[in-house]
């Protein structure tokens, strides 16, 4: 029995058919050939086209060091509006029934608009306690020498030690204000 391999003459076939064997590769040659070119060219497109869609790793680097710039956003008096209500009624919503009335009756237009001017004129904090210490002191005082002297004490002397107190407090306050100042 012989074998014939591709590409080698067999001894016993004539001259011209061996040479056209020899010529073309065997079927199974041709498309184990066929098949590794056209997975070549595959990979080496697919390899292209990674390379091309890639980004190196400097320009990631850079891109995730950049902030990304937000459109700003104008604040207006009607967002800070409905922001403010929004708050305001998830916050209602986890208090006490009592809680929830009190809040409704002080978050009066009205009610905030006196709040914020007395906050900024009135209910100073350093008047308040000026006040306080001095219609203490002195009503303290006045009433030692009412007693001992044997005069009526005057509910009106209470308020005037009071008013006196508050302007002192708000004196002190502008003069460390003032002091503050000068250091820097």
């Amino acid at each position: 029995m012989s074998e014939q391999h591709p590409g080698k003459i067999s001894e016993k076939s004539s001259g011209k058919d061996d040479y056209l064997d020899l010529l073309k590769p065997s079927v199974a040659e041709t498309t184990d050939t066929d098949h590794e070119a056209a997975r070549l060219s595959s990979l080496e497109q697919s390899r292209q086209l990674v390379e091309q869609s890639a980004t190196s790793s400097e320009l990631m680097n850079k891109a995730e060091k950049t902030p990304e710039i937000l459109p700003e956003i104008q604040v207006t008096t009607s967002l800070k509006k409905d922001g403010f209500d929004r708050v305001i009624i998830r916050t209602r919503k986890q208090l006490p029934l009592t809680g929830r009335l009190l809040s409704k009756v002080i978050h009066q237009p009205i009610i905030d608009f006196l709040s914020d001017a007395g906050e900024n004129t009135i209910a100073r904090p350093s008047g308040l306690l000026g006040g306080g210490v001095v219609s203490l002191l002195g009503s303290g005082v006045i009433l030692y020498t009412a007693k001992n002297y044997g005069f009526r004490y005057n509910l009106l002397a209470f308020f005037l030690l009071f008013l006196a107190g508050f302007i002192i407090g708000l004196f002190i306050e502008r003069l460390s204000h003032y002091a503050l100042k000068l250091r820097k």
